[in-house]
């Protein structure tokens, strides 16, 4: 393989430009490597078998490794078959546990018949995943860890493969000159957002007209979002809905300060970084990012590329926004030296290279 493209052949129901797979293809195609989509999104299935038939065609791809990105439910089975078929190793993408979510975050399954039965079902179903990949690919550390522990794989290899951001799409543009203070946040309000956390550090910033926060983005608890800013009282608070992606770059071209979060301490929380986060590290912002094991440990020693903040106390986020208002010199410090580091270690190419090695790795 030395003098030879590596070739990749990614197969299952992806969206291509979602940034978990943007960022990969990307990557892998800076580093060389010959990329070919099997996917069956948009391809007019009308059922789990037709998907399931297309899967096995990728047999007759010439690739080297096959690899499942996100999401990975219901073509680990399929892909693992054409693995096997062609004698090829499969990495599968593992950045969220649909049984961890529904069982730690949204609590869905009681303790009906009906509800041990889906829950056995769905840890199987991502055990299965897990455990048929030659190499699990996960977004953090922590997250790798978490899922070797839960499904009892203490001793399977796995590789980190970071979010990063397309620089692309996403760049540097001149810090805003503006009186007025933007802090941007883009959301499904979903209970890693706290969005009563937020709303609570605004309304102790109201005072200050210059500061204004807007909330980009819909879900299903959005009303009582906007119920608390109004008891709240709160005129700093922007609510709007969800934006066509390429109005992105704009919108934060014209803040100053991104919310990444998560802003809440969590089974889920405690093991992520959002890619909120490196949206704004590519875009030169300083990024807020709540306090906890996973984002302490990812930026040890470049302190100075983020603003952290303690998720159980609202005046601590307030006092750091405060303090970026008062201080647009460290402000824009702070998003240069997140670019910095961005570019340096989370880069589409630097995040290419590393799953190149790995995937290298096991044709060895």
């Amino acid at each position: 393989m030395a003098n030879e493209k590596l070739r990749v052949c990614m197969l299952g129901e992806f969206d291509s430009e979602a940034i978990f797979n943007r960022t990969a293809i990307e990557g892998l195609g800076q580093n060389g490597c010959e990329i070919t989509l099997h996917n069956a999104k948009g391809k007019g299935f009308s059922g789990k078998i037709g998907k399931f038939m297309f899967i096995l065609k990728a047999r007759t791809i010439k690739a080297d490794i096959f690899y499942v990105p996100y999401p990975v439910r219901s073509y680990a089975f399929p892909a693992k078959i054409v693995s096997l078929l062609t004698g090829k190793p499969l990495a599968i993408d593992f950045l969220v546990s649909d049984y961890a979510n529904r069982a730690y975050e949204h609590r869905v399954y009681d303790g009906s018949l009906i509800g041990k039965s889906r829950r056995l079902f769905d840890y199987a179903h991502d055990y299965l995943a897990f455990s048929l990949a030659d190499l699990p690919l996960v977004d953090t550390k922590e997250n790798g860890e978490w899922f070797s522990s839960m499904f009892h794989a203490h001793s399977r290899k796995f590789c980190v493969k970071h979010i990063s951001e397309s620089p692309g799409m996403f760049s540097p543009k001149p810090f805003p000159s503006s009186k007025k203070f933007a802090v941007v946040y883009f959301l499904g309000y979903l209970p890693a957002h706290n969005v009563p956390y937020v709303l609570e550090a605004a309304s102790l910033l109201k005072g200050n007209k210059d500061i204004k926060f807007r909330f980009i983005g819909g879900g299903p608890r959005k009303p009582e979002a906007v119920k608390k800013a109004r008891e709240l009282k709160l005129v700093n608070v922007e609510f709007v809905d969800w934006v066509p992606y390429g109005e992105l770059p704009e919108i934060i071209a014209q803040s100053h300060v991104v919310l990444g979060g998560p802003f809440t301490r969590s089974e889920k929380a405690d093991r992520v970084i959002t890619s909120k986060t490196y949206t704004g590290m590519a875009c030169a912002r300083p990024v807020v990012v709540g306090r906890t094991p996973c984002t302490s440990r990812f930026f040890r020693g470049n302190e100075n590329a983020v603003v952290m903040v303690d998720t159980n106390k609202p005046a601590d986020f307030a006092e750091k926004i405060s303090m970026l208002y008062s201080d647009r010199k460290k402000a824009e410090a702070i998003g240069k030296a997140g670019y910095k580091l961005f570019t340096e270690k989370f880069s589409p190419g630097i995040v290419g290279s590393k799953l190149k090695k790995a995937f290298l790795a096991l044709l060895d």
